[in-house]
């Protein structure tokens, strides 16, 4: 928990950490909302809009406190190096990102456009081109069904699968 400090003014100044891992800058506004858990008021606090941010400051907002990886990968793109990354590493960031961290299934989704779109990043796989297809925030069967469905077809002609909602993916073939 923080606590922030309302001055004789009325403002409040928040620490870096919040400011970053809101993704707030200087001038930026915020939209506090109330709402009512378990009877209890309590407040959500987010910026007023959301700006288009490159791929590794909005990674670096779920990775705030965490040492591992963020600075390896600023000292590797500094470096001019690519970072590699495979349809895998792609679903469990999906996955860590809307189980662990809450991030909505489209902020999630864009996230990973954004990385995988980004000039020092080698997309190993097909994910680049399942998150190019349209209302995949909505789709059903799911971003990482689509993604392993994509990857069958890009090696086979076909996938078999136990998943129904898979079936919406021609050609899978269901056991009976």
């Amino acid at each position: 928990m923080i606590k922030v400090k309302i001055s004789s003014k009325r403002q409040a100044t928040f620490s870096k950490a919040v400011c970053e891992s809101l993704g707030l800058q200087i001038g930026d506004e915020i939209v506090l909302k109330p709402a009512i858990t378990d009877g209890e008021e309590k407040w959500t606090l987010r910026p007023a809009k959301a700006r288009k941010r490159p791929w590794l400051h909005r990674l670096n907002r779920y990775a705030i406190g965490k040492d591992h990886a963020i600075k390896s990968i600023r000292a590797s793109t500094a470096k001019g190096e690519t970072l590699a990354v495979s349809d895998l590493v792609v679903a469990e960031t999906y996955f860590a990102l809307q189980h662990h961290y809450q991030v909505p299934r489209q902020e999630a989704l864009d996230t990973l456009r954004d990385f995988l779109e980004a000039p020092e990043v080698g997309a190993l796989g097909v994910a680049q081109n399942v998150l190019a297809e349209a209302s995949l925030a909505r789709a059903n069967p799911s971003f990482v069904d689509r993604l392993i469905h994509a990857d069958y077809l890009a090696s086979t002609t076909g996938m078999l699968s136990f998943e129904k909602t898979a079936r919406k993916l021609p050609p899978t073939h269901l056991p009976k």
